[in-house]
């Protein structure tokens, strides 16, 4: 995408719908922190992976009262183009746990 901006990424969620994204801490607490509370510019994604570094807690408080409250929040492992290793879904917590790695995958090998 050749003029790529937040706004635009926004307006792609919205406009299409996407249920999907995978993105670092930065991006999602930006994302938050841009989006006002009377938007519902984030309430079609049901899936957030974050990479690249672990979601601080503060961030998932910032971001969580612009989701849909079926959005599912995780921290992803050994994410590449075609697939992940495993997840710690945020959402079935108590308590926020950065020395976890959450979930194998199903059909994964881990070495």
């Amino acid at each position: 995408m050749r003029d790529f901006t937040l706004e635009t990424l926004k307006q792609a969620i919205t406009t299409l719908g996407i249920t999907v994204l995978m993105a670092d801490p930065r991006m999602l607490l930006v994302f938050a922190k841009t989006t006002s509370p009377e938007s519902d510019s984030l309430h079609s994604l049901r899936d957030i992976r974050g990479v690249g570094a672990l979601i601080p807690k503060e961030t998932l408080d910032i971001l969580k009262p612009h989701l849909h409250p079926d959005c599912i929040v995780s921290q992803v492992y050994a994410a590449t183009e075609t697939g992940t290793i495993s997840a710690l879904p945020y959402n079935y917590r108590k308590e926020h746990d950065p020395a976890s790695v959450g979930f194998q995958w199903p059909g994964t090998t881990i070495k």
